[in-house]
C-alpha cells in the first residue's frame, strides 16, 4: 500500500464512494438536508451488550441509513489516544467485511482531517471518524461520526445518542482524560474577551456591553465600565484584553475589533482603575511596543503586526505571549484560525504547532494555548523545546462547543487556563488546571 496505507482514518465517508475495490463505479449518495431526511427519526445506538455491539449497530446503521450507497473499502479511525474505543472497533470490523481499521495500520491522528490527508484514493473509499462523547460522569453518551469519500470534503456529520449511556471501565475514563469540572461562572451575556490580573487575582471579562473585573474567590464584580451600543450588524465580533502590568504600573488593555477602538485602564493609589487612554491598535506592554506595534487596520478587519520600522511581519485578530528558546515568543491568530508564532529574538514569523482552526489563544510561562473549532472541542497547549521542536504538553478535557475566549493565570499558585464557552444567550466559563507548564514566569 502506498502512501495510501500510511494512513489511518475512521469510519464512514458518504458522498460519491466508488463501488467496491473491484466493482463499477458506485452512482453518488451524497446526504442532504431534503424534507425526506429530516423527517427521519432521530438516530440511536443501544448499548446493551457493551462497547463490541455498539460496533456492530453502528455498522447495521450506517447501513440503514444509506441503502443505496456502494462503500467500497473503509478506514474506521478514531484519536489513538481513546485506546479503549478498540472492542467498537472490533465490533464494527466484523460486521463490515471492508473495513479496515486504522489502529491496525499503524496510522495515527487526532482528527479526521489528519487522517484524511494520508490516505491513498486507489486503496480507500471512505472514511468513517468517530468522536465519543461523555456524560458528568465519564460514561459514552454519544457518537459524533464524519464520514468522507476520498477525493472530496464531508459528506455527513451526526452525533449518534447512546442509550442508555455506557458506563466506561476505571482504565477507559482515564486514557479519555479528567472529565470537566463544573462550571466555574455561569453569565447571562456572550462573553468576547478575558483576562487574567495576577495581583489580587482577578478575572477580567469583556461583551459586547461591559467590561467586568471579578474577584476570583467571590466570583462577584468588583468593577464595572459600560461600553456603548453595537450596531444591529455587528454579527458576532471579537475584542481582547491583555494584561499590560509591569514593575512600574499595573495596567490592562482592552480593543474591541467591531468599533474599531481600545482602551488602557490603570490602577490607581486606592487599588481603583480607572480608564486612563484610548489605543488605536492591539494593547502591547510599554517594552514590547519598543520592537513590535500591532494597528488596526479597519478595512480589512484584523491588527497588522509591525516591527520598529513600520514593517508589516503578519496580520491577526489575536495574540498570546509566552515564553520560549531566546525569550519571548508570540502567536498569531489569522482570522481563518491558523495560527503562527513571531519570535522576539529576531522577529521571524514561522508555522506554528497547530494543526487545527483555532477560535481562540492564549499564553502560560512557556505554552502556547489553542481552543479548537470543530469537534472534539478541545483546549490544546504546545511548548517549544531548546532545539526548536513543538511538544504538545497538555490537551483539556472535552467541551460542549468550541471556546470563544481564553486566558490563563495562577490562581493560588495552580497553572489555570480559564475557558468561556456559548450558552444560549450567555457564557458558561470553566476554570481548568493545567498539567505541563514549564518553569517561567507567566507572560
Amino acid at each position: 500500500m502506498r502512501r495510501a496505507s500510511n494512513a489511518a482514518a475512521a469510519v464512514l465517508v458518504l458522498v460519491s464512494v466508488l463501488a467496491g475495490c473491484a466493482g463499477p463505479p458506485a452512482r453518488e449518495n451524497v446526504p442532504s438536508a431534503t424534507p425526506e431526511e429530516a423527517a427521519r427519526p432521530e438516530l440511536k445506538l443501544p448499548t446493551v451488550g457493551g462497547l463490541p455491539e455498539v460496533g456492530r449497530r453502528l455498522a447495521d446503521l450506517l447501513r440503514s441509513r444509506f441503502p443505496d450507497t456502494q462503500w467500497g473499502r473503509l478506514l474506521l479511525a478514531w484519536d489513538p489516544r481513546s485506546t479503549w474505543l478498540s472492542p467498537l472497533g472490533k465490533g464494527f470490523s466484523g460486521n463490515w467485511p471492508a473495513c479496515v481499521l486504522a489502529t491496525d495500520l499503524g496510522l495515527a491522528g487526532a482528527r479526521a482531517e489528519e487522517v484524511y490527508i494520508q490516505l491513498d484514493p486507489s486503496y480507500f473509499r471512505v472514511l468513517l471518524w468517530v468522536q465519543p462523547g461523555l456524560d458528568p460522569s465519564g460514561g459514552l453518551s454519544s457518537l459524533t461520526l464524519e464520514l468522507r469519500s476520498l477525493g472530496s470534503g464531508p459528506a455527513w456529520e451526526a452525533t449518534v445518542p447512546c442509550e442508555p449511556p455506557l458506563a466506561l471501565s476505571r482504565q477507559a475514563s482515564k486514557e479519555h482524560g479528567a472529565p470537566l469540572p463544573p462550571p466555574w461562572l455561569i453569565v447571562q451575556e456572550p462573553l468576547r474577551a478575558m483576562a487574567w490580573e495576577a495581583g489580587p487575582s482577578q478575572l477580567w471579562t469583556a461583551s459586547s456591553a461591559k467590561i467586568t473585573r471579578l474577584d476570583f474567590a467571590t466570583k462577584k464584580a468588583v468593577q464595572e465600565w459600560n461600553l456603548p451600543p453595537l450596531p444591529s450588524s455587528a454579527g458576532q465580533p471579537r475584542a481582547v484584553l491583555s494584561d499590560l502590568s509591569e514593575e512600574s504600573a499595573a495596567r490592562m488593555g482592552w480593543f474591541d475589533l467591531e468599533r474599531g477602538q481600545g482602551r488602557v485602564y490603570e490602577k490607581g493609589v486606592g487599588g481603583t482603575w480607572e480608564s486612563a487612554q484610548s489605543i488605536d491598535g492591539y494593547p502591547f506592554a510599554d517594552r514590547v511596543l519598543r520592537f513590535i506595534q500591532a494597528p488596526y487596520d479597519a478595512q480589512q478587519g484584523v491588527f497588522s503586526v509591525q516591527d520598529f520600522k513600520g514593517q508589516e511581519l503578519a496580520h491577526c485578530v489575536d495574540v498570546a505571549r509566552f515564553a520560549g528558546p531566546g525569550g519571548s515568543h508570540f502567536g498569531l491568530l489569522d482570522p481563518d484560525g491558523t495560527v503562527k508564532v513571531l519570535r522576539g529574538s529576531d522577529l521571524t514569523v514561522v508555522n506554528g504547532p497547530v494543526s487545527f482552526r483555532a477560535t481562540s489563544i492564549t499564553g502560560l510561562g512557556g505554552l502556547l494555548l489553542a481552543a479548537s473549532e470543530s469537534p472534539p472541542f478541545e483546549i490544546r497547549a504546545y511548548r517549544l523545546s531548546p532545539r526548536g521542536v513543538w511538544e504538545e504538553a497538555w490537551h483539556s478535557p472535552q467541551l460542549p462547543a468550541a471556546a470563544v475566549a481564553l486566558c490563563a493565570g495562577e490562581p493560588g499558585g495552580a497553572a489555570t487556563v480559564f475557558i468561556a464557552v456559548p450558552t444560549p444567550g450567555g457564557s458558561t466559563v470553566y476554570a481548568v488546571p493545567v498539567k505541563g507548564e514549564p518553569e517561567g514566569t507567566r507572560r
